[in-house]
């Protein structure tokens, strides 16, 4: 007797907005026939599918929370939908679908095929009602699903350390996370709920995106995936508002985060050691790290390297030197960046050169102060001239040879080389050394990743042992010891 059994997986779960009835809008709004194929069946599951997939894409990434438009890789869903292009265009033609011709910009986090993908976003009156979550029933959606979750299968196989614990014991408090949730969106909006910037998503939009994310984790439905450009390993986890992460526990225990403390600041002080730029072994280097950035930044590290070495010794630093003149800026910008004071010297210094004070202890001003040096880190070399690129211009003035690396790095219109190399650094060496060394030397201690920290068991034995691991690991690849914080996923 055979003991070969089929697999079978779990239903696949989206969302679908309550108040659109596609078999009337379908009669009345007659589909046209397919331009190539005459024997073209129209299928409204096969609709309902790509309708589907614009809601869940701007839940799954935060990014794109705050704006109109997401963009859509048509590849991908065409793995589902073969005539992905024909329904598409019919929801266009009808308005349940808009379309931007530009996707939105790049904030911090690089999402594959952005800059081929078209933009949608979803008619206003189908975000007036929260969203259901069906499954998926159609064979031939079902059937290509199957395909996918096999090949998916060679991610377990990697990263199974991580995705072993996406489980039924990851619970969430639905009551008390939907109360929050709720909570948030009427204290941000100030009780407008429906106010919003032109092309930026409605409060009650973001909430919508937000409570999917709720439902999936809540439901079961997990989702992880590592995205092939920077690495990362994206999840429930992830994508999940932060301050409903206190609500979560796995089988009973409550979660703690150890967290990178100021990531991308911290890990760009390698990109001012010359090690970085040159194939030795003694930390990971830039090609190593991604061959076509290195081979086309090429060019300009002759530049980088005269910079850098115009510096000297980027770690002789100390509080008393901040302010000497013999200090260089990349001194004092390695040295701000390695003490996670950066964000607070910037604040001052800006309140004194335009009386404008933002408090790092505020957290909506910090986060004016972050989005300042994202904008620094990652906008184009060119947006420096614009209105909108005022802290970005204090930053080049405060620290001009800092910025004329990262400069470098951006030059001849590569502007995400700047977040892949850190992106890829901070995956590489949370998600791939850090977390797999600890599942190596605990095997039954659960284990998460979110970006720029480790969530484990909140107990002081096991912070400290993530603490230790990453500082290693962190030392061992870039030869710098982060500062980490924790941060106790339980409500204060």
């Amino acid at each position: 007797m055979s003991t070969n059994r089929r697999k079978i997986y779990p239903p696949e779960k989206i969302f679908f907005p309550k108040n659109l009835d596609l078999e009337k809008v379908v009669r009345e709004n007659p589909p046209p026939p397919h331009h190539k194929k005459k024997d073209f069946k129209f299928d409204q599951e096969d609709m309902k599918y790509i309708i589907s997939n614009i809601m869940m894409l701007k839940s799954i990434y935060k990014d794109y929370h705050e704006d109109e438009f997401v963009p859509v890789n048509a590849q991908t869903i065409q793995r589902r939908v073969r005539e992905y292009n024909y329904y598409i265009e019919y929801l266009l033609s009808i308005g349940i679908v808009e379309v931007k011709n530009k996707g939105p910009k790049n904030k911090g986090q690089y999402i594959p095929a952005e800059h081929q993908s078209r933009s949608f976003k979803l008619h206003k009156e189908l975000l007036k009602y929260e969203w259901d979550l069906i499954e998926v029933t159609k064979k031939s959606l079902v059937s290509k699903r199957k395909k996918d979750l096999e090949a998916d299968e060679k991610l377990h196989e990697k990263y199974g350390y991580l995705t072993k614990w996406f489980n039924d014991k990851l619970q969430i408090n639905y009551a008390r996370s939907y109360a929050k949730l709720n909570h948030l969106m009427l204290s941000d909006s100030g009780g407008d709920i429906h106010k919003k910037e032109i092309g930026k998503a409605s409060y009650w939009e973001k909430y919508l995106l937000r409570l999917n994310n709720l439902k999936l984790l809540h439901r079961g439905a997990f989702r992880y995936s590592v995205d092939d450009n920077v690495k990362r390993f994206h999840s429930n986890l992830t994508s999940l508002k932060s301050e409903l992460r206190n609500y979560i526990t796995y089988d009973g225990h409550q979660l703690c985060a150890i967290d990178v403390k100021n990531s991308q600041p911290f890990i760009s002080q390698v990109l001012f050691n010359p090690d970085f730029y040159e194939n030795t072994k003694q930390i990971l280097n830039l090609k190593q790290l991604h061959y076509n950035i290195y081979n086309t930044t090429l060019i300009s590290i002759p530049t980088i390297l005269s910079t850098i070495n115009s510096s000297t010794n980027i770690m002789l630093v100390n509080p008393a030197q901040l302010e000497d003149k013999e200090t260089t800026d990349i001194q004092r910008y390695c040295y701000l960046s390695d003490k996670g004071l950066l964000y607070k010297f910037f604040s001052e210094k800006y309140f004194e050169k335009t009386g404008k004070k933002l408090n790092v202890e505020v957290p909506d001003e910090k986060r004016q102060l972050k989005d300042a040096m994202f904008a620094t880190l990652f906008s184009d070399n060119r947006f420096i001239g614009q209105p909108e690129a005022e802290m970005k211009r204090f930053f080049a003035e405060m620290f001009p040879n800092v910025y004329k690396v990262f400069s470098l790095i951006k030059r001849a219109g590569h502007n995400d080389h700047l977040p892949v190399i850190l992106q890829l650094i901070e995956s590489e060496v949370i998600v791939r050394r850090a977390a797999s060394r600890i599942a190596r030397n605990y095997p039954e201690l659960p284990i998460y990743t979110v970006h720029d920290s480790i969530v484990t068991i909140d107990t002081e034995d096991y912070k400290e042992m993530v603490k230790t691991v990453l500082k290693e690991e962190f030392e061992g690849a870039i030869g710098l010891r982060p500062n980490l914080a924790f941060e106790s996923w339980r409500v204060k």
